[in-house]
């Protein structure tokens, strides 16, 4: 036959007290959900908590170095002062004392004499030349002798410059022989010929002059 057990007024008591123990130690161990991790991972590790104890405290502290090169303009200074060579990658305020330059040479750098700068005022402005010179562009179009050309049609025909001169030397649609053509751009410009000057004698004059 089975044992039938009970639990009295006491036991009930007894048995809720524990309930409600177990419920609320729960609660107060419970660790809250985060997206992304488990329930119970344990993300800080005795190796980092090792390696953070041994930092130094201030390790963190930043000291800008003061080697050469790496310093700062220094305090101080008043107005007209300059920086100065003091040592090695230091500088210090001073005087800007006044420099003395000599006259410049052909070989070193320097002032310019009052003779020189007679002399360069001696030369014409530039407006001046301008009026008073041919430019390069004026001067281009000037007449040139090329050459001769044995015949007319022996003429260039691709290449020639305004201002081209050559002598045909046989008669041709120019002239006759030894005729000169320039170049204007556009065709040959006929500019003369070749002729002979022979002295006018007593007899033809006394034959055309009656």
């Amino acid at each position: 036959m089975a044992d039938n057990n009970y639990l009295d007024q006491n036991g009930v008591l007894y048995l809720w007290q524990k309930i409600v123990a177990k419920i609320t130690n729960m609660i107060v161990n419970k660790v809250d959900k985060v997206d992304g991790k488990g329930l119970s991972t344990n993300d800080y590790t005795t190796a980092e908590k090792t390696k953070l104890a041994g930092i130094a405290t201030n390790a963190n502290n930043y000291s800008h170095p003061t080697s050469s090169g790496n310093k700062h303009i220094p305090s101080g200074g008043s107005s007209g002062q300059i920086l100065r060579w003091s040592a090695n990658g230091t500088a210090v305020w001073g005087s800007d004392n006044n420099t003395t330059y000599a006259d410049a040479t052909q070989s070193t750098h320097g002032l310019m004499s009052t003779t020189d700068k007679k002399k360069l005022d001696a030369y014409p402005t530039y407006s001046s030349i301008q009026s008073t010179y041919a430019t390069k562009s004026e001067i281009t179009n000037m007449y040139k002798y090329c050459g001769s050309a044995a015949s007319a049609d022996k003429l260039p025909t691709t290449g020639q410059r305004v201002g081209d001169v050559y002598n045909i030397e046989t008669a041709s649609k120019y002239g006759g022989a030894g005729m000169n053509v320039a170049w204007n751009g556009s065709t040959w410009d006929p500019l003369g010929e070749i002729f002979s000057i022979s002295t006018i004698t007593n007899t033809w004059m006394d034959t055309n002059l009656t």
